[in-house]
């Protein structure tokens, strides 16, 4: 068969390649085209036909051979013919092209290799002819061949047929009886699975769907769908969450958590609710690879465990209820729940995963816990343990936050534990002051200089207080069971006998007082005050009376001593009225209810001629000015509190000259109970005067500061310094060869902070910045100018060159400090009495201790016996305590008043020390107008650098504008903050006043700009505290609070954060 095919194969090749139609044209078109070649060669053909002829024999020729022997890449494969026909057309090619008769006919020597080729081409077709009979003959013979392997190939095939046929029909009649008997095994395994309650799934082990049960329809609606059945379980989980409406409840799981599950093989057990039914979903593997799932109906179960929660939420809510707090254990001494009183109390049970633990282990961390906290703890574990498991003793325990509980544990008739945890604090904190109080009272007793006794009916002492030993000279021990009467004097015996029976026949509780003479036991007389009653409780005691005895000697002396003084008293009366007779000041008391004058000094008459007593207040104030100050004062007596008012009104004199005054009036009480109103009127006219000169002087020194020309240098970004002005020049002293060229921060400097010049250089600010420079001139003067550097950019932005503008701001300067040293002055006239005050604390605090020092001198002088050191030590440390006070306060006027000068070197300095310097100079004067002064000052606070004269006459010019803008509080807070990245002290002071206008507000700091009265402020106090504080750097800053009122805000850099800058 082999043999066959590759003869077969090649025959077919052969054909394929050459057929002989192809070549029996071939060989047609070669003869046909030597025919016409003879024709014309032997003259046959007349030239015109012959041309005609031999070129359609030609194109014949050609299309032959290229459809005979195809192309010239296949040339090793044509039979012989095709050479041979190739060589004629290469020979006959050129001269067929150039054939044009009569005049080109074909050359004779080419048309002899012709006819040689072709007698070669005739011998060729001969060989292809004989070569395919050949092949013709041998496929003849091997197909005989195949024709009988064919016949014996058939009956083999019938046969293997019919053996096949006998075989395949008893494996099919083999495999129907087992597959009848799989389709009674499945049929019986399907009604044995209906027959289940729960619902049960069964996939495959490529977790397709291979059978479910009637009960699993109900857990799973989804596989009543038809065609269900081969479906794999991921497909299932992910319909279902499509069709999750058909479940008649939101699905539990997502499709990706239900594979999980199932992929688990039982580890994983899901519940889903489907309608008004709950199942558990689960699986299974069987040990085929197969997997079960089982859906049971678990409703009654998860309807009974919701009852069980709705029963423990109930439980909950009722012992949330309960003021006491309630925590139960169970019969394991596992917490179980607990309320929130008890969560408050013991919060350890609150934490995560205190439920389920057990009593021993709730006991033991906290314990730990404690010991971590560094706690004190009077018990441990071990303690409550023992008491937990007595089930009834009560224990009194501290809690956070300074409580008290009462635990107490009680057992339940299921084995359980309900412990019971009740705040007994108030009564606990009432049982300590009790104890406390009983404490405090025999400490008091103990430690009170009076004596407190008690007399039996036949006024012998039952009890007697340790103060007997100084007023009795005698042990309290040796007091007791001796007569009250033993220690009076013979003079006084009747008297007191007397008091003793009229006391005895009393029935009242009323205390009665007795003033005696008492002998002590060194035989010195002193005078005693006896306050007694009779002890509550009724009659039938043994204690007829209680009472205090207080040694009155040195108020008897005293009272002797006030008589004596009452006669000087007079005569400093006499000489009082001496000295406001010598007051320039005008002193005036009036009736507020006539407004008749009832008392002047003598100033009146000298300053303005004028006879004031008995005539109306009013009459005197100049008409347009009247109503005015007959408002202002009606206003001031309506409230229940008098305060001090202030007026500026004018005083019409006797020659009818007006002249200003200022006036401070208060509503006072005379000694028949009446109220007054006196009133310190002060002739300012001379002020006011000057203060209009002062303005008009100002306005002059105005015109002049801006006439004045300005420094200017323009600088590359480089600092190189191109053009300066003759300013310039003479405040430095150098000249303009000097600068020009150079770099700035290397001759003359700027002052510009390095920060500012990178910003410019990056693009991140590009505008002007002003700053403030001090500098030494060449004249050696202090200078102080106020600098403008401003960026000049070119058409991409980027910055050019610098301009400096400088104005000496150094005169303005100058002016202004000598104003603010005026206004300083003013200040300190206002803080006299402030001084004076202060001072006279001191003073008396000093005065009685002399005076007790010396009484002890001469008690012990008189006993004869040594002076007490303690005492005596005790007394000179209280004396010299208040001179170091007095010092203080002294010292604080006097740097006060002295202030900083402008040549001083700023130095870091506290922040307290002025504001504590400025609240001790101004307390006085704001209580004495009823306002309340109040500094917050953390001991954190960073120091800064500057003058702390000058930061304390900034902090007195706020407090005093807050007095004087109305406030009633005002409070000085300060506190670090960052600003831009640095630390800084923020100083506020807050007043209760009505606020700054809206109109004054953005103008608050420039000069002159004031809203006080007209005569009352400069309007320079504010500029100038705005200059004090940028020269240390620092801001200022004013706004109205929300809740009323002003706040005036002081940052200040702290000191080691001092800005660089260029030299």
């Amino acid at each position: 068969m082999a043999s066959i095919a590759l003869s077969l194969q090649a025959t077919e090749a052969g054909y394929t390649r050459h057929r002989t139609a192809d070549l029996l044209a071939l060989d047609q078109s070669t003869r046909q085209l030597m025919h016409s070649v003879h024709l014309m060669t032997y003259g046959q053909l007349q030239p015109a036909d012959a041309e005609v002829a031999l070129r359609k024999a030609w194109t014949r020729f050609e299309a032959a051979l290229s459809e005979a022997c195809g192309a010239p890449s296949e040339i090793a494969r044509r039979p012989a013919i095709c050479a041979e026909a190739t060589a004629m057309r290469d020979l006959l090619a050129s001269e067929v092209k150039a054939f044009g008769p009569p005049n080109r006919l074909l050359d004779q020597a080419t048309l002899g290799r012709a006819i040689v080729l072709l007698g070669q081409f005739n011998a060729a077709s001969a060989a292809d002819a004989r070569n395919v009979d050949t092949l013709i003959g041998s496929l003849v013979d091997d197909y005989s061949w195949a024709l009988l392997v064919l016949t014996l190939s058939t009956v083999g095939f019938v046969a293997a047929g019919l053996v096949l046929i006998l075989l395949v029909g008893r494996a099919s009649m083999e495999h129907q009886r087992q597959w009848q008997a799989a389709e009674d095994a499945r049929d019986l395994l399907q009604e044995t699975i209906d027959s289940l309650p729960a619902g049960v799934v069964v996939y495959d082990q490529n977790e397709r769907l291979v059978m479910f049960n009637a009960a699993a329809v109900t857990s799973t609606p989804v596989l009543k769908r038809p065609g269900i059945i081969g479906i794999s379980y991921e497909e299932l989980a992910r319909e279902t969450a499509k069709l999750s409406s058909e479940f008649g409840a939101p699905l539990a799981h997502t499709a990706e958590e239900w594979i999980a599950r199932f992929r688990s093989r039982g580890r994983r057990i899901m519940r889903q609710a489907v309608g008004s039914r709950w199942f558990e979903w689960s699986e299974k593997a069987t040990p085929s690879g197969r997997t079960v799932g089982l859906r049971v109906d678990i409703t009654d179960l998860k309807q009974h465990e919701i009852e069980i929660e709705r029963a423990r939420d109930l439980l909950q809510e009722t012992i949330d209820a309960l003021p006491a707090g309630v925590v139960v254990y169970d019969k394991d001494e596992r917490l179980v729940m607990f309320n929130k009183a008890a969560a408050s109390i013991a919060p350890h049970i609150a934490e995560a995963g205190s439920i389920g633990k057990t009593y021993s282990q709730l006991a033991h961390e906290t314990e730990r816990k404690a010991d971590a906290e560094g706690r004190p703890r009077v018990e441990g574990a071990k303690e409550w343990i023992a008491r937990f498991r007595s089930k009834g003793v009560r224990h009194l325990r501290s809690a956070p936050g300074g409580r008290w509980v009462e635990w107490l544990e009680k057992g339940t008739s299921s084995g359980g534990t309900v412990g019971l945890r009740v705040d007994v604090t108030d009564l606990k904190n009432k049982e300590l002051e009790v104890e406390r109080a009983r404490a405090e009272y025999q400490s008091l007793v103990d430690s009170l200089s009076d004596m407190v006794y008690a007399l039996d009916s036949k006024g012998f002492f039952t009890f007697a207080s340790a103060a007997a030993i100084d007023l009795l000279e005698l042990p309290a021990a040796d007091v007791v069971g001796r007569r009250f009467a033993d220690f009076l004097q013979d003079e006084d015996l009747e008297r007191v006998r007397a008091a003793a029976r009229a006391h005895l026949r009393s029935t009242d509780e009323a205390v009665r007082q007795i003033n005696l003479r008492v002998k002590r036991a060194d035989g010195s007389l002193r005078h005693m005050e006896c306050r007694y009653r009779r002890p509550p409780g009724g009659p039938g005691q043994m204690v007829e009376a209680v009472g205090v005895m207080r040694d009155v000697t040195e108020r008897v002396e005293l009272a002797a001593r006030l008589e004596r003084q009452m006669a000087e008293i007079e005569h400093a009366r006499a000489e009082y009225q001496a000295l406001l007779d010598s007051m320039s000041d005008v002193v005036i008391k009036a009736d507020p209810h006539s407004n008749r004058i009832v008392f002047v000094n003598a100033a009146a008459t000298d300053r303005w001629g004028l006879q004031m007593v008995g005539v109306d207040a009013f009459d005197h104030i100049a008409g347009e000015d009247r109503e005015r100050v007959r408002t202002t004062i009606r206003a001031s007596l309506s409230g229940r509190q008098p305060r001090l008012v202030q007026l500026h009104y004018r005083v019409v004199t006797a020659g009818g000259e007006r002249r200003n005054v200022e006036a401070n009036c208060r509503k006072v009480w005379g000694e028949d109970g009446k109220s007054l109103i006196i009133a310190i009127v002060r002739d300012i006219e001379d002020r006011v005067r000057l203060e209009r000169r002062l303005a008009a002087e100002m306005g002059n020194l105005r015109s002049i500061v801006e006439s004045i020309g300005a420094g200017v240098m323009l600088t590359d970004r480089d600092l190189r310094v191109i053009v300066v002005n003759r300013e310039v020049l003479n405040i430095h002293g150098v000249t303009a060869e000097y600068l020009l060229g150079r770099p700035v921060i290397e001759t003359v400097g700027t002052a510009l902070e390095m920060e500012v010049y990178r910003q410019w250089l990056a693009g991140e600010q590009l505008g002007p910045v002003k700053y403030t420079r001090s500098l030494v001139d060449a004249a050696g003067r202090h200078r102080l100018f106020n600098l403008t550097a401003s960026p000049i950019l070119d058409s991409s932005g980027a910055m050019r060159q610098i301009v400096f503008l400088g104005v000496d701001d150094t005169e303005r300067r100058d002016t202004e400090q000598a104003l603010f040293a005026a206004e300083r002055l003013t200040t300190v006239g206002e803080m006299a009495a402030t001084v004076a005050h202060e001072l006279s604390q001191p003073l008396q605090v000093i005065d009685l201790a002399c005076h007790t020092a010396r009484d002890e001198l001469s008690e012990s002088t008189g006993r004869g016996a040594a002076v007490d050191p303690q005492f005596m030590a005790a007394k000179l440390e209280r004396i010299s305590h208040q001179v170091e006070r007095a010092t203080r306060i002294v010292g604080d006027l006097r740097a006060f008043v002295r202030g900083t000068g402008a040549g001083d070197d700023p130095v870091p300095f506290r922040i307290a020390d002025a504001v504590r310097g400025a609240v001790d100079l101004t307390s006085h004067g704001l209580r004495q107008y009823q306002v309340t002064l109040s500094a917050a000052l953390p001991d954190d606070l960073p120091a800064v650098r500057g003058h702390v004269g000058r930061l304390e006459q900034v902090l007195v010019n706020l407090i005093n504008n807050a007095r004087d803008a109305g406030g009633r509080t005002i409070s000085v807070a300060a506190s670090t903050v960052v600003r831009d990245g640095r630390p800084q002290v923020r100083i506020a002071v807050e007043d209760s006043g009505p606020g700054i206008a809206p109109d004054v507000l953005p103008r608050l700091f420039v000069a002159f700009v004031t809203t006080k009265a007209r005569g009352k402020g400069t309007g320079l106090g504010l500029r100038i505290c705005r200059r004090i504080v940028e020269e240390m750097d620092g801001s200022i800053s004013a706004t109205n609070r929300a809740e009323g009122g002003a706040c005036l805000e002081i940052l200040l850099p702290a000191a080691m954060m001092k800005p660089s800058r260029f030299h």
